[in-house]
């Protein structure tokens, strides 16, 4: 007999490893209940190919970022169809890169606005503290900053960096090909992710959820 995965099965995850992902298929409603079972499920957006949003629904990769962690705690992933080649989700873990960021590089980061008019809040900065302690927070193709050189420079050196550490720290090796009913859900506190190129062809269907956790 099928069981759906347990409420404390994926959090003792989470907390362990970072990420979750799903051993068997569910539905879009088993799915749903799972998350909602965590906590307040934020934004649900189906993600469909050639859909409106340029961004999201094309066929090319995307670079390492973070999608919602200023106002939420995680970021999930249910496979609708995966169009016979799997989803091409990636994710890497963001302590490093913190860790190689002087104060005054911090500091400079968390001049950088990240905007983001339909997410809650409507955004925040690169870097910002939290609790005594930075946090990440990486969209590349939403920032602003006051145009100082310094800033810049130092913008366009993270940005480098988060390449480099793409390419060589993926937690999983490659890219986690979901299958359709399975899901994926991550730390995005934790981890950044993105997406290796998607087949033309291949008619890709997710839906992506945030989730504020109960107890946060």
């Amino acid at each position: 007999m099928r069981s759906l995965p347990a409420p404390s099965t994926i959090l003792a995850s989470l907390r362990a490893r970072g990420f979750y992902r799903s051993d068997v298929q569910l539905s879009r409603e088993e799915f749903l209940a799972c998350m909602r079972a965590l906590g307040d499920v934020k934004k649900p957006t189906e993600i469909r190919p050639r859909g409106p949003n340029p961004v999201l629904e094309s066929g090319r990769p995307l670079l390492a970022h973070n999608d919602c962690n200023y106002y939420a705690d995680f970021i999930a992933w249910y496979c609708r169809d995966d169009g016979g080649a799997g989803d091409r989700t990636f994710i890497v873990d963001a302590a490093p890169l913190l860790a190689s960021l002087s104060p005054e590089e911090l500091a400079r980061l968390a001049r950088v606005r990240v905007v983001l008019p339909n997410h809650e809040g409507g955004g925040t900065t690169v870097v910002r503290w939290q609790g005594g302690a930075p946090r990440l927070f990486y969209v590349p193709w939403a920032l602003f900053h006051d145009g100082d050189p310094v800033v810049l420079d130092t913008l366009r050196r993270f940005h480098a960096r988060v390449k480099e550490h793409t390419q060589r720290e993926r937690v999983q090796g490659g890219p986690i090909a979901l299958r359709s009913g399975e899901f994926l859900i991550v730390d995005d506190g934790r981890f950044m992710h993105g997406r290796d190129a998607v087949p033309d062809s291949a008619p890709r269907h997710l839906l992506r959820v945030y989730v504020k956790a109960a107890s946060a």
